[in-house]
């Protein structure tokens, strides 16, 4: 059985104080990555209350990426595998609307499904996406450093093109979790490791950078 022994929460920064409150969290969301994976996954501690403020908002987020990727030989499989499954039935059919209505240029899969096009509307306000993207820094900033991001290091993200970021003169270490599913990098400061810079890649196709205390 996993030990949190004083630990603290990657979400809160406050120490899990009992066995029973503690939890521990996928980084990113296990329901992104296909069901056969090739290694571990990312886990980081946090409280059963705060990473439940979030799971919620998992599959939403899956969704989002997978549609975005179709044309991506990993993100079709999940698509397959695991959206489709959720959209059934009418508590599923209310999803797929609430999808559908955050997303344009609608195309078609390959075997005749309406899914979308290249474009999410991404949302400031939307807790689905901007935030469990800053969920998922927060998550990568514990695994590196074994300690919370400091809520004085307020975290910005842009979505940018893995082209155009490939051909600026920076060069980070990327770390894979899966292939062709998500890499990222996470570099801080020297001497302030509450100022850095983070980049997420998603089924090699959608790439965000988070700045943080900057």
């Amino acid at each position: 059985m996993l030990k949190f022994d004083g630990k603290h929460c990657y979400l809160c920064g406050n120490v899990i104080m009992t066995h029973a409150d503690g939890d521990h969290d996928h980084i990113p969301p296990r329901n992104i990555f296909p069901t056969k994976i090739s290694g571990n996954l990312i886990t980081v501690p946090t409280h059963k209350s705060c990473n439940n403020g979030f799971s919620k908002y998992d599959e939403p987020f899956r969704n989002y990426l997978t549609s975005c990727c179709y044309d991506k030989e990993k993100a079709k499989e999940v698509h397959q595998t695991k959206v489709r499954k959720s959209f059934d039935g009418p508590i599923g059919d209310k999803k797929r609307q609430l999808f559908l209505s955050k997303v344009r240029d609608e195309i078609m899969t390959d075997d005749g499904e309406l899914i979308k096009g290249p474009l999410v509307l991404i949302e400031k306000d939307d807790p689905s996406l901007v935030p469990q993207l800053e969920r998922i820094i927060k998550g990568l900033y514990y695994h590196k450093l074994k300690k919370p991001l400091p809520f004085s290091a307020l975290l910005e993200i842009y979505f940018k093109d893995i082209h155009d970021f490939n051909k600026i003169d920076f060069n980070p270490q990327w770390k894979e979790v899966e292939k062709d599913v998500f890499r990222y990098f996470l570099h801080t400061q020297q001497g302030d490791d509450a100022k850095g810079i983070s980049g997420l890649v998603f089924y090699e196709k959608i790439f965000c950078l988070g700045f943080f205390g900057l």
